[in-house]
């Protein structure tokens, strides 16, 4: 593939999110001036119930398009196809047996809220489920025009998909200040994406509704799955956990601060989302031709996306102190919280390309290894600064994880394609990305924002993690570099 094409690709899929991105910014502030900080945060918890709702998936529709994607012949691909259906309804069938635990678990431990918001959260944990269940043709379409590199295609669904949504939410809050209608606005839009996917993404792609289930086929790629999940699993407890400690040790309100930081700090993903959507099947691909030749413009990409996110960095958190007062959002917690989890955020999109890689050569155990890396790292940041910090700490911890993560990440793709051990010079600056961040975080008073120090740390580590890279690959020597090129 050439290098233009490659680069139209991005450019469509990055227009298509980076509109949505535009929008779940606006979004924001709207939403918490509409509903509230307790407001927001009662939404918050239909985020986080939807993100974990996701991982009934299993890793089926990331090991499906690694499997079509490596694979060009058709017969292959159809009965691929057809196996995640199965696999899909299977999943549906499971969701709705753990739909009332959920209702009953969610809103009195796991996210625990008052008595008279009890029904407004079982009604939107419902929604989530609905929602990801009526979605599951798109997801096999989606899986499909992925494979077969329709970036364009997957492009203008994408947008068609988000003005739809956004356009409802926003028309929700308009005449509503009741969060679980707002959430129902968003399902409604369900039943026009599968007839907008089959028009954009393509129905041929789908097997017949009465076709003979492939139970071989289906069984195996449960199977092949269940590692992946695991790393699915933690990956989504990095990003949505933060809420469920925000709230269980500061309540409902200051989880909507923290989730409106989030939610605008985390809009920095559609720069990875795009790069790792176009960048996998190409990596499948590639590995399975021999993965050697990716190592050096892996070791360029790396290099360059450290130096972007960095600037992302300290732009977004010298800027948050001025930009989020004047759209609505002025406490103190959001704004202190903003520049922290941004840095965080940065580091997280820079991982993205770096864990698709892993994922394409089937190293799942590799890509558990590091989330769950991640996720310990979180936790315990949190902890250990809570004391001292309040709130502020899980920002820290977010921070001190994503650093250590991304530096990790790194690693373990240079790993892959130099198909060499992990340099002691790596893993050095890896400690080292963990211990500075929580000094630093030690010395802040407690009253302090935090902001400006998070911005640096963020920026400093993530030159250094570079650094290390690049000192990784002259360790491996220049042979393990162009070595299959």
């Amino acid at each position: 593939m050439s290098l233009r094409l490659l680069f139209r690709q991005f450019s469509a899929v990055s227009a298509a999110h980076l509109i949505n991105g535009l929008l779940g910014v606006a979004f924001v502030p709207f939403a918490v001036s509409r509903l509230g900080r307790a407001g927001y945060g009662l939404f918050a918890i239909y985020l986080i119930v939807q993100s974990w709702v996701v991982l009934a998936e299993l890793g089926v529709g990331k090991d499906l398009l690694r499997r079509l994607a490596s694979s060009r012949d058709a017969t292959a691909r159809a009965f691929a196809i057809q196996s995640g259906r199965d696999a899909y309804v299977v999943i549906a069938l499971l969701l709705g047996v753990l739909a009332p635990v959920l209702m009953l678990t969610v809103p009195r431990w796991i996210l625990p809220v008052a008595p008279a918001n009890v029904g407004a959260v079982q009604v939107m944990v419902l929604l989530a489920v609905l929602e990801y269940v009526a979605a599951v043709p798109i997801y096999l379409r989606q899986n499909v025009c992925l494979a077969d590199q329709r970036f364009s295609d997957y492009a203008r669904f994408v947008i068609s998909s988000g003005l739809l949504r956004y356009g409802l939410l926003f028309g929700a809050l308009v005449v509503t200040t009741r969060p679980e209608l707002v959430v129902l606005a968003a399902v409604a839009r369900r039943p026009v994406e599968i007839w907008l996917s089959g028009r954009g993404l393509g129905s041929a792609s789908l097997p017949a509704p009465w076709a003979r289930p492939a139970f071989a086929g289906t069984a195996s790629l449960l199977t092949r799955s269940a590692v992946l999940s695991g790393a699915q699993v933690l990956q989504t407890g990095v990003v949505s956990l933060g809420g469920v400690l925000v709230n269980a040790f500061y309540g409902i309100a200051t989880l909507g601060s923290f989730r409106a930081a989030f939610d605008l700090a985390s809009k920095v993903w559609f720069f990875s989302n795009t790069a790792g959507l176009v960048a996998f099947p190409r990596f499948a691909r590639a590995v399975g031709e021999g993965g050697g030749r990716l190592s050096q413009p892996l070791v360029r990409g790396l290099l360059v996306s450290r130096a972007l996110y960095g600037l992302i960095a300290v732009a977004g958190a010298v800027a948050a102190p001025l930009v989020l007062p004047a759209v609505g959002l002025s406490e103190s917690v959001t704004v202190g919280l903003f520049g922290l989890l941004l840095g965080g955020a940065v580091c997280n999109a820079h991982a993205n390309v770096p864990y698709e890689l892993v994922q394409a050569f089937g190293a799942y155990r590799r890509a558990v290894a590091l989330s769950g890396l991640a996720l310990a790292l979180l936790v315990a940041g949190f902890f250990l600064l809570r004391g001292r910090l309040g709130p502020l700490a899980i920002g820290w911890a977010w921070l001190a994880s994503q650093i250590v993560y991304s530096m990790v990440c790194d690693v373990a793709a240079l790993s892959l394609t130099a198909s060499r051990g992990v340099s002691r010079t790596s893993l050095a600056a890896a400690t080292l990305g963990l211990i500075v961040p929580l000094l630093v975080a030690n010395t802040v008073p407690p009253s302090s924002e935090g902001w400006p120090v998070g911005a640096a740390v963020a920026v400093v580590l993530s030159v250094a993690s570079a650094g290390a890279t690049l000192a990784f690959v002259l360790r491996q020597g220049r042979s393990a570099v162009v070595g299959g090129s």
